[in-house]
């Protein structure tokens, strides 16, 4: 049975909402900017509300209403979890596979250019599947999205990587390389804040692990 247009409406307001909060964890987003910016009433805030609580709880996040503003805790990676499943959703239902990606109040057009110029540039040297592709540009969009709204804490490097296996890392070379690059291309879109060293180890890694 196909869904009615408002019901389509509700889906694709709720799916942006809770991505809005994801990026912003653990910073606050007030109920008043939500409201004007989808033109909705706080009954409509409190329903779309109750559909997130539910999602965000799945992936051991929680939702933290406090007087007139709202916001997301959870551990980094759950955190990050959530935002691809999110985006999987959202391409497969785009006709356009390679500009998906939501657009304001979140990233731009800049953003998902230089995430699909970098992409390509990456399957010039090795064997990347659609599927490998999507799952990058998903992770690159989040990551980006989280260090520029949100507030990002991982592990300290020694905790997550032996010296060896840092080595191991770094020893593919042309990919190490292609992470170091591709990571300084996104954080210049915003000149708010720096990828820390131990980003390019993990995208090197997840695209290693990926292809």
């Amino acid at each position: 049975m196909e869904l009615s247009k408002m019901a389509v409406e509700t889906i694709n307001r709720e799916n942006e909402l809770a991505l809005w909060l994801m990026v912003s964890s653990p910073r606050p987003v007030t109920n008043e900017w939500i409201m004007d910016h989808y033109q909705i009433d706080m009954a409509t805030l409190h329903q779309d509300l109750a559909v997130i609580k539910d999602f965000a709880s799945t992936f051991r996040l929680t939702l933290n209403p406090e007087f007139d503003q709202l916001s997301i805790y959870g551990h980094e990676n759950d955190i990050q979890q959530a935002m691809l499943f999110i985006l999987m959703d959202l391409h497969g239902q785009a006709s356009d596979k390679k500009n998906y990606l939501p657009q304001e109040p979140f990233g731009t057009q800049r953003l998902t250019n230089v995430i699909n110029n970098g992409i390509d540039n990456l399957a010039a040297f090795t064997d990347l599947s659609d599927a490998s592709k999507t799952d990058l540009a998903n992770y690159l969009w989040t990551l980006t999205l989280r260090y520029h709204f949100g507030v990002v804490k991982h592990a300290h490097f020694q905790q997550l990587f032996t010296h060896k296996q840092a080595h191991t890392i770094e020893a593919y070379d042309q990919l190490f390389k292609w992470s170091e690059r591709m990571l300084n291309d996104l954080s210049q879109l915003y000149r708010d804040f720096d990828f820390p060293e131990l980003e390019t180890y993990l995208l090197t890694l997840r695209v290693w692990l990926n292809k």
